[in-house]
């Protein structure tokens, strides 16, 4: 009789010649691709790219797609991650009219790192079904909010990789023949290394195999595994090395976007400085604030609910039920005690902690990733879920269906957290497309040495996120396919200059009968502030401007002389036309479910609701929002930085007198305050101070209108403190 072979307990279950592994990997992947599908789903493909995303097009534009960021490259301040540039240069390489291949090789590295994910965890804890819950709760995690942007494509594929690496290296321990473990060994080196080569904060998580075999093992089990698998361990850590040679032989050739961020400071001083942050910001979000989030946004983004319950039950009965069926068994062991099932659950839910941590600590290096939630937590996301994992083990133990309905919540609340990112991602690019698309209809793209200059009505281009920062720039050049400089924005009809100077205020634009005048903001000083030298006055002749008006609601005034070019846009074969086309004019298939800015009879007034996702601001006077934590909510406000601070809204008034309220987090100075005016749509208020820097005036009938409303801050600045007035957090217009 054949004697059944028993596995040493610090070892994985090796394979055998039975082994039906294309069950366990159906079951295990079969959540995952309905998880990114039930995201895809009410979007479609529309989504097209954000800020430094247009600099990568526009580079693509001049210098053909490149692969590699080298030293030699137009982005060599990105050489320490060479490959960060690879996702978009393929994406673009395979069709660079369009952002079909973005959205599959986003989608791609999100299955990837789904599925990897459920593979580490379905061997540590021996259970189909949990590796099933870990795949899906990696992609729904909600701690980070830039995960379905594609400035984020590089980071998404750099984790996927790194999982990656630890699933091959999980499963070259357990193979018997020593040339395939090796060969699986050099493998995850291999993916470690490509990983830390597209995004350096791969690197911290070179700990995760160990982490892995703790949890699945405990400390001894661990070690003794360890040693036993000694030369796949040393071929994984040779990717780390290789890495580091790497960058040993690259950073003192080149100003690296690494050092810009360090400054003069040591890496050393400025982790320990900043070491209590990495619970009071990272630990408290990755395990908490981002749930806290997510259940907040469920109760109060969504208008109507049936197809994030209806993509929850499908999601929850299918990891739960169906995975582990599919595998003929939950169980990748022998059966545990309750005392050893307790105490694998205790180990996974510490290893998880640590790896979270591990994967946030490198964010500690600069104080600007610490002032957001995009990006900054992808890495801490996998530990984090694998935490939640150990929990959910610790409570199925005594009470599965307890286990089970906590799972279902978390799954609800994740997969709405990732709709409303997606969401908001996707109104961002409708704004732009609009925008672009009037541009784009009322100009050939050629400016025969003149300036285009953009008198923006609808009070939106020029922000950040809405091709701020010379991105208009690139987006016209790749849009036309040829380079489109020089432009500038004025947002009207307050005639803010879109320039921005270092302390995040605007300019004025003038207009003349012979010229336009763009004068940079006035001089400021303010304490340890010393300003630099004032940039002179712009002149542009009107002969050599061309210009395109944008109303408030974002179409353009047409100009008819280009008629025959905008019939040619929509028939043509060249590189603009097929880009106005296959970019401008796609439209996304949005599903009716979100919340968004009803035009009710009432209003409210924020810069953001949610950390880091910050509204496009219509208006002019105002700083770039800001995110104050308070606990674990984050409020935004952004500070008034001119005298006149005015801000563009629509809503359906009733006939009737309203109230408005509203507050600021800050006010600079009383004299500040005793100037203040407050003036809608022309009238001026009646202004009354609350306590607590809170306000409120009544709004006689008739005042407010359906559309572009215009409220106006008003006030004194103060130019020896930066140029600041007020920061403003929100308001509210309700019928009296």
């Amino acid at each position: 009789m054949k004697q059944e072979r028993v596995e040493p307990s610090h070892a994985w279950p090796a394979q055998t010649a039975g082994d039906r592994g294309w069950r366990e990997a159906t079951g295990l992947s079969l959540p995952v691709l309905l998880t990114v599908l039930a995201i895809w789903l009410p979007f479609g493909f529309a989504m097209t790219a954000v800020i430094e995303g247009w600099g990568v097009l526009g580079l693509f534009n001049i210098d053909h797609p490149f692969f590699l960021a080298s030293i030699h490259s137009p982005m060599q301040a990105q050489a320490l991650r060479p490959l960060t540039i690879f996702p978009q240069a393929l994406a673009y390489f395979l069709d660079p009219d369009s952002f079909f291949y973005w959205h599959v090789l986003l989608i791609a590295a999100l299955v990837v790192k789904g599925c990897a994910s459920a593979h580490l965890v379905a061997r540590v804890s021996r259970s189909v079904r949990w590796g099933a819950l870990m795949g899906v709760l990696v992609l729904l995690y909600p701690a980070d909010t830039m995960q379905l942007s594609f400035r984020s494509i590089h980071i998404n594929w750099a984790l996927a990789l790194l999982l990656l690496g630890c699933s091959l290296l999980i499963e070259a321990s357990r193979r018997r023949h020593r040339l395939g473990a090796y060969l699986l060994g050099a493998s995850a080196g291999l993916a470690l290394f490509l990983a830390c080569c597209m995004y350096e904060a791969s690197l911290p998580l070179v700990v995760a195999p160990l982490l892995l075999a703790y949890a699945a093992f405990g400390l001894k089990g661990a070690i003794a595994h360890l040693r036993a698998n000694l030369a796949p361990l040393l071929l994984w850590l040779a990717g780390a090395a290789a890495y580091a040679g790497y960058v040993a032989l690259t950073a003192p050739q080149i100003a690296s976007y690494e050092s810009a961020l360090l400054g003069r400071q040591s890496a050393f001083s400025i982790l320990l400085n900043a070491f209590p942050k990495l619970f009071s910001i990272g630990a408290s979000r990755a395990f908490l604030g981002g749930w806290f989030d997510a259940f907040r946004m469920v109760a109060t983004e969504f208008r109507t609910y049936p197809y994030l319950l209806l993509a929850t039950a499908v999601i929850t009965f299918v990891t739960l039920g169906v995975a582990a069926r599919l595998a003929r068994s939950d169980s990748l062991h022998h059966p545990e005690s309750t005392g050893s099932s307790l105490s694998l659950a205790s180990r996974t839910a510490v290893a998880g902690v640590i790896m979270s941590l591990a994967g946030y600590a490198p964010f500690l290096l600069s104080a600007s990733h610490l002032a957001i939630s995009q990006r900054t937590f992808l890495f801490a996301s996998p530990g984090a879920a694998m935490a939640w994992i150990g929990v959910l083990m610790l409570v199925g133990t005594p009470a599965k269906w307890l286990a089970q309905a906590m799972a279902a919540l978390l799954i609800l609340a994740g997969l709405g957290a990732q709709l409303v990112q997606f969401h908001h991602y996707v109104r961002i690019t409708q704004v732009q497309r609009t925008l672009l698309k009037s541009i784009v209809q009322n100009f050939d793209g050629q400016l025969h040495g003149k300036t285009l200059l953009v008198l923006d009505g609808s009070n939106q281009l020029g922000q950040t996120w809405m091709l701020g920062l010379g991105n208009l720039d690139v987006a016209l050049s790749y849009l036309y396919g040829h380079t489109v400089t020089p432009t500038q924005i004025c947002r009207m009809p307050n005639a803010e200059w879109q320039q921005v100077d270092n302390l995040g205020r605007k300019g004025s634009c003038e207009q003349t009968a012979s010229e336009w005048i763009l004068r940079p903001a006035s001089a400021v000083t303010g304490p340890g502030y010393v300003a630099p030298p004032r940039k002179p006055d712009i002149h542009l002749p009107k002969d050599q401007v061309v210009t395109v008006t944008i109303k408030p609601d974002g179409s353009a005034v047409v100009d008819p002389a280009l008629a025959q070019y905008r019939r040619e846009l929509l028939v043509s074969d060249s590189v603009a036309a097929r880009r106005y086309r296959n970019v401008l004019l796609a439209q996304p298939h949005l599903m009716d479910m979100f919340r968004d800015r009803p035009r009710y009879d009432h209003f409210h007034w924020d810069f953001g609701k949610w950390w880091s996702l910050e509204i496009i601001v219509r208006g002019t006077g105002w700083r770039e929002p800001e995110w104050n934590p308070q606990g674990l909510f984050h409020r935004s406000a952004a500070w008034k930085v001119q005298d006149k601070g005015a801000l563009y809204f629509d809503m359906s008034p009733g006939p009737g007198p309203h109230v408005l309220s509203g507050r600021f987090n800050i006010i600079v100075n009383n004299a500040i305050r005793r100037s203040m005016v407050i003036r809608l749509n022309g009238v001026t208020l009646p202004l009354q101070w609350l306590p607590g820097d809170a306000f409120q005036a009544e709004i006689p009938a008739g005042v407010l209108r359906a559309n572009d409303n215009e409220i106006v801050f008003q006030s004194l600045s103060d130019s020896k403190y930066y140029g600041l007035s007020a920061g403003l957090v929100d308001f509210d217009i309700r019928p009296r």
